[in-house]
């Protein structure tokens, strides 16, 4: 029998829970002896069976290693930074070294040993791919603060200030600036009030006419799940639940016509047995 997964982690755990670099040593030899016995009676099977028993001895022997080395504080920090640098953003979906370089993080060697393109279309391709980056990163950006300010102005009291008609204002900057830039446009004067975006939307004031006026809407397919939302006052869970149950009803009232076409088609084909069985009778 070979070794199974949860071996292999079982294995493992007791090495890096114990201490002792000598009973580590003794606990590595023997998983070693005992994987190169089961290589040795699978070398005529399947290839894949051998890449695999190869894969874990070279994970246990790379384990041991560093087990058995001491890892330095600032080698693991410098490891630790690189993973973070590498690691993409939840928001951008971007890793830090691509927004500042322009591309994926590699080795020193890939600026190196450029042969088959020149260095000035290397860069270019660089900067273009750069720009894109901030391009999609901030548009990305853009999205969740909208999505943030509409979540806020659905849970804002109605009582915050409103400015009128002459008023002076200033308009906080979106897009990324540097740290000592001033943040904020202006001053601006009020000429029009376009409407109140802070005011807490109710939701409470819609009946079951609304809804079905706003199912039938969305059956016809001119306008969208959110736009009708909106138009007819109902809450987004709301219409969701009614147009659920609406459509378990449509597919329970056609399995019903399917077993009533069933039950009249049957009858018919009794009906012309009859009619056929009194014919020859007839005949006869």
């Amino acid at each position: 029998m070979g070794l199974s997964t949860t071996d292999m982690r079982e294995i493992k755990s007791t090495i890096i829970n114990t201490c002792n670099e000598k009973f580590v040593q003794e606990i590595v030899s023997k998983v070693l002896q005992l994987v190169e016995k089961q290589f040795e009676e699978r070398l005529n099977r399947n290839e894949e069976e051998i890449e695999t028993l190869c894969d874990r001895v070279e994970n246990l022997e790379r384990d041991n290693r560093r087990l058995i080395m001491k890892m330095d504080d600032q080698e693991q920090m410098e490891r630790s930074q690189n993973c973070y640098n590498s690691t993409r953003n939840k928001t951008t979906e971007f890793s830090p070294y691509e927004l500042v370089f322009g591309h994926t993080s590699g080795h020193p060697p890939e600026h190196v040993y450029i042969e088959k393109e020149l260095m000035s279309k290397y860069l270019q391709d660089i900067r273009n791919k750069l720009e894109y980056y901030y391009k999609i990163a901030r548009s990305r950006t853009d999205e969740q603060k909208q999505k943030a300010k509409v979540r806020f102005d659905n849970r804002v009291s109605p009582n915050l200030q409103t400015h009128k008609i002459g008023d002076k204002v200033f308009v906080k900057q979106s897009q990324i600036s540097n740290k000592l830039q001033n943040k904020f446009d202006g001053p601006y004067e009020v000429i029009q009030i376009m409407g109140e975006p802070n005011e807490k939307r109710n939701y409470g004031q819609w009946s079951e006419a609304d809804v079905k006026a706003a199912l039938n809407v969305f059956r016809e397919g001119s306008i969208g799940f959110n736009e009708i939302c909106r138009q007819y006052n109902i809450p987004k869970p709301t219409f969701r639940r009614h147009l659920k149950s609406y459509n378990v009803r449509a597919n329970e009232s056609k399995k019903i016509i399917g077993r009533s076409c069933t039950f009249f088609a049957e009858m018919e084909e009794d009906l012309e047995k009859h009619i056929l069985t009194l014919v020859n009778f007839f005949l006869e």
